[in-house]
């Protein structure tokens, strides 16, 4: 058992996580065994398995090497597992006399086992990978702010990696000592655990001779070479941040989030296991007192087991509204910045629109023109347009992105706000869209045929309106004066109304907005460039008095 104790030595081997600075190396197992001891469930535990076995691999440490450790804390392991199953207080599953396995005890047994076994494991990780020198200096680095209190950090650094260093040492001259002995006749197996432990106090002279003989022998050593500590101190070899540590804390950075979305959620369940455990204790209680005939106490119970209730849904609903607040205030902007933190590549690149980016590739004669469809949507046009909500509309489907919730609802509220319905089928693939509806939703719409002649033929009659998902449906509406909402299922419409004010609303928002536009009056405003189109259209005429200024 002297030999399988890991902590304190080093492996050699050719690996990433050999050649790392120590530093990064020492914040990332500080960071690991905070997050197993803030961990209380089984998503966080398997973050921290995910994330322990992931750096096991890239050390290229045996795996038997790593876990032969761990035979020298299984007496703690049982120890510490044996008295949290039967003193922890709870909800009891077993019981005989005096002793009781509780549920509680149970998981907090598990949380202890596992917490223990990755503290060895993750410390035997660091110290197999680090030499005593290196371990030393990076613990210097990462104290040096502490000088500016008058702390003596190199000394301090330098007794911890001593210490660390001579674990291993004073183990093998622990396993010699005893191996002597029993050459000897001694005997250190037989008898109780009281018997065995006075076995062991012979040990303890020659053990403390031969420490303080190896402390003296290091000590005259280091005055020999003319050793002494202080700020002035030289290093061989400077320690400098690599390409690797620098992923390496990336990596940490990225643990480090999933370790906090973990805690939020072991938070949240913690909170929703007390609410449970306090109604089931109520609920029992009540079944109690109705069983006695208590039925004012009973009442109270009741009472009791509804807050309860009420308070685990108001934990569940507060953390929806904490989800949906996280998601909302993320932006575009935001996601360009981190993706060029990870890339490099400027954040102007990312959010630039498409014109830019051609012309920092050298294309010079870029026009931003708009949709030809459009280029009749001139302001007089735009004026004819009605501002008020007509009594008919007409509808469309797309079989590209289908989603026969959403066009439901726009459905339904278009059939409450008109009078009558039309849906003009652009293309068949739209009447399967139509047939996965309910009939209650599909009953009373006016089919329109898949053609352009009937569309703009019921357009042209006059007193329609528009809300659609197709594009270019909705732009044929407003050429042919009629009020228009297009739906947009992907960015090509939301793009082009970012440049020209076309009337667009997401497909799958906010209802309540769309309700709002529906029946509110509102003008058409398309902003045109006429001047990149008179560009545009001028390279086409042969001469200048043919061209428009």
């Amino acid at each position: 058992m002297i030999r399988d104790i890991t902590i304190g030595q080093y492996y050699p081997a050719d690996s990433v996580l050999h050649k790392m600075d120590p530093r990064a190396k020492l914040v990332g197992t500080l960071v690991f065994i905070i997050s197993v001891f803030v961990f209380h469930t089984f998503p966080g535990y398997a973050v921290a398995t995910i994330f322990l076995a992931a750096m096991i691999i890239l050390s290229k440490v045996p795996v038997k090497f790593m876990f032969k450790g761990l035979k020298a804390i299984v007496m703690l392991l049982m120890i510490t597992v044996v008295f949290n199953i039967f003193l922890t207080p709870g909800k009891v599953l077993w019981q005989w006399g005096i002793l009781h396995v509780t549920e509680e005890g149970l998981k907090l047994a598990g949380r202890m086992a596992i917490r223990l076994t990755y503290l060895v494991i993750g410390s035997s990780l660091m110290t197999l990978t680090t030499t005593p020198n290196q371990l030393t200096d990076g613990l210097e680095r990462l104290l040096r702010p502490l000088n500016k209190l008058h702390v003596p950090i190199h000394e301090i650094a330098m007794m911890m990696s001593i210490a660390l260093r001579f674990i291993p040492i004073l183990m093998e001259e622990t396993d010699k000592i005893m191996k002597a002995q029993i050459a000897r006749g001694a005997d250190f197996e037989t008898g109780n655990i009281i018997q065995k432990a006075k076995n062991m106090i012979p040990l303890l002279v020659p053990l403390f001779i031969s420490a303080f003989r190896r402390a003296n022998d290091l000590a005259m050593a280091m005055e020999a070479r003319c050793y002494h500590g202080g700020d002035n101190r030289t290093q061989m070899k400077p320690l400098t941040y690599k390409k690797r540590d620098h992923v390496a804390y990336v990596v940490l950075v990225a643990y480090l989030a999933v370790a906090i979305l973990a805690v939020a959620d072991d938070e949240l369940a913690a909170k929703l296991d007390s609410f449970r455990a306090d109604t089931a204790a109520a609920v029992a209680k009540k079944d109690a007192a109705i069983a006695a005939q208590d039925y004012e106490k009973a009442a109270q119970l009741r009472d009791i087991e509804k807050n309860y209730q009420e308070q685990v849904e108001i934990e569940r609903d507060n953390w929806r509204k904490q989800l949906a607040q996280n998601r909302g205030n993320v932006t575009a902007d935001d996601v360009a910045k981190v993706v060029a933190g990870w890339t490099g590549i400027p954040v102007t690149r990312l959010t630039e629109d498409e014109s830019q980016r051609l012309l920092k590739l050298g294309i010079t004669n870029v026009l931003n023109t708009a949709c030809p469809t459009m280029w009749g949507l001139t302001d007089d046009k735009c004026a004819q347009i009605p501002t008020h909500k007509a009594e008919r509309v007409v509808t469309t489907l797309t079989d590209y992105r289908s989603s026969p919730e959403q066009d439901a609802q726009m459905l339904t509220m278009l059939q409450k706000h008109y009078r009558e319905v039309y849906v003009w089928l652009q293309a068949v693939e739209d009447y399967a869209c139509l047939r996965q509806m309910d009939a209650h939703v599909t009953q009373n719409l006016h089919l329109i045929q898949p053609n352009l002649r009937d569309y703009t033929a019921l357009l042209a009659s006059g007193g329609i309106d528009y809300v659609g998902t197709r594009l270019h449906g909705g732009i044929h509406a407003m050429n042919m004066g009629c009020r228009s909402l297009i739906l947009a299922v992907d960015n090509r419409a939301s793009e082009i109304a970012k440049d020209t004010n076309l009337p667009v609303l997401p497909r799958g928002g906010n209802l309540d907005v769309l309700e709002e536009r529906i029946c509110s009056a509102w003008e058409t405003q398309i902003d045109l460039p006429t001047t990149a189109i008179r560009q545009w259209k001028n390279q086409f005429r042969e001469t200048d008095a043919e061209k428009v200024p």
